[in-house]
């Protein structure tokens, strides 16, 4: 009834508190007429916390010792608190190769982070005083890289493009040995190697064809080792169950991907289309589970698949009918497929539990039409822009439960803008803009999930809603 409702607001000091630093620099050195080198560095600094009243929470997750037999739970307000620090250091050349270009670069980065929750109010008599950490987590992450990419004519209009990319990580995990919390430690080393090749042909100035084919590899993040805030929590590596500190070989793997691409652009004296067609072939790509487990004893929340295909078809262009008025769209209708994925889904028989397939289900929260469609019109000092974009259907949950989808949905933009530069003899543009978003107030869903509850199971969904119609008021003027 109330899509602007947040549960989580019935506390009034429901604050999510960050701030962040960054600095940058960037530097470039041309060598001659064809060499040139550049380098950035930047270093961010960040710390905050978010705020959250938490009702009928048990003492031993916060590592309370309950002050009667009878009472093992209470409401109480958490504060959950990031310092993070990151810095990085990126140089690259260009050089002249073969009658083409090389491009060769570096990169450093580290990044470093202290998680921890304080209690600020419980409501009843505790033996941990407020204010009091009852988890804290350090993590460190070292990242190096080396990359080379060739763009070289082999023959009239036709450009080869080759890369080769090593990337190594170092993760370094420590958990405090704080009321429950059993105090991990762990490490995880990556290396890999990124190649790709492609080649671009130009039939004509206004045709020309691609295609391409490459291979990518992602590392699992800190939180899809282990959920550093559950003291329950047991990390993703083999030996957790039986030791706290040594372990060096994850359960969860790497993601891996061959990408393979082919496309052809075509454009006229007013009015260009690019068509590409593309298929992601995935192994161990990491998927929330929702609400099943990889493993009967459930030590992950976002687990890998053995693969998935997303494979699809992009569409893009654009026309100008008269000099003031430019129109654009672009679309995208795709599939998104567990092609051999089994969870241990916990809910079955009465939470007896039992293995799920979801070999050819779609992926939840993947929506396989996108489009959008936008005009433009400009004339001396106006500009009125209006944008019509489409979401389709998107599952919630890997099941494909059709009562549970989200809808698909269309959004309609306006934007009004005028310079008032001339009329009043201002020597700098002076620019107001009216926009209205969302102009017929459609009411839709952008994402959500699903879990089993209850007893006999049964299965519940949340959403986030999009935002009703919205107005927005702004001036502008260029230094």
């Amino acid at each position: 009834e109330d899509r602007r409702h947040n549960p989580y607001a019935v506390y009034d000091n429901n604050v999510d508190d960050f701030t962040q630093v960054v600095a940058s620099l960037t530097s470039g050195i041309p060598i001659g007429r064809d060499l040139s080198i550049t380098n950035t560095v930047y270093y961010i600094d960040g710390e905050g916390f978010f705020e959250q009243f938490k009702e009928g929470r048990d003492f031993y997750d916060y590592g309370f010792e309950s002050p009667d037999t009878t009472v093992d739970q209470t409401d109480l307000v958490q504060r959950r608190w990031l310092r993070n620090s990151y810095w990085g250091l990126l140089p690259q050349i260009e050089i002249p190769i073969a009658g083409g270009t090389g491009t060769f670069g570096a990169g450093l980065r580290r990044y470093e982070s202290a998680h921890y929750g304080e209690i600020v109010w419980t409501d009843v008599d505790v033996t941990a005083g407020p204010l009091d950490r009852y988890y804290r987590y350090d993590t460190e992450k070292m990242s190096f890289e080396g990359y080379g990419q060739l763009r070289i004519p082999l023959v009239e209009r036709t450009i080869l493009t080759a890369a080769l990319q090593y990337q190594g990580h170092r993760y370094d995990y420590r958990q405090a040995r704080i009321g429950n919390f059993r105090g991990y430690r762990f490490e995880a080393d990556h290396d890999f190697l990124n190649p790709r090749i492609g080649v671009r042909h130009a039939f004509s100035p206004r045709l020309d064809l691609y295609g391409s084919i490459g291979f990518a590899q992602r590392e699992p993040s800190d939180s899809d080792y282990l959920d550093g805030d559950d003291p329950s929590a047991v990390p993703a590596f083999e030996g957790a169950e039986e030791r706290l500190t040594g372990l060096t070989d994850p359960v969860v793997k790497p993601e891996r991907v061959i990408d393979y691409e082919i496309g052809a652009g075509l454009s006229g004296s007013s009015w260009d289309l690019r068509v590409g067609l593309y298929r992601l072939d995935f192994r161990d790509e990491l998927i929330p589970i929702d609400g099943g487990r990889i493993e009967e004893e459930g030590r992950l929340a976002r687990a890998n698949a053995k693969r998935t295909l997303h494979q699809g078809v992009e569409i893009e262009g654009a026309v100008r009918p008269f000099p003031a008025l430019s129109l654009s769209a672009n679309l995208s209708v795709a599939r998104h497929r567990y092609a051999d994925h089994e969870i241990f889904a916990y809910w079955i028989g009465d939470y007896e539990g039992g293995a799920i397939r979801y070999d050819g289900k779609t992926i939840p929260r993947t929506p396989e039409l996108l489009g959008n469609l936008s005009a433009l019109y400009e004339r001396g000092s106006l500009r009125v822009n209006g944008r019509l974009r489409h979401a389709g259907k998107q599952y919630v949950d890997g099941e494909n439960t059709e009562a549970l989808a989200i809808d698909p949905h269309t959004i309609v933009d306006v934007l009004l803008g005028y310079d008032l530069a001339d009329r009043l003899a201002l020597p700098r543009p002076l620019r107001v803009e009216a926009r209205v978003n969302n102009l017929f107030d459609a009411l839709y869903e952008t994402w959500g999930y699903s879990y089993y509850d209850d007893f006999p199971p049964r299965q519940f969904a949340f959403y986030w809603p999009g935002p009703t119609r919205s107005f927005f008021l702004g001036i502008g003027t260029t230094l």
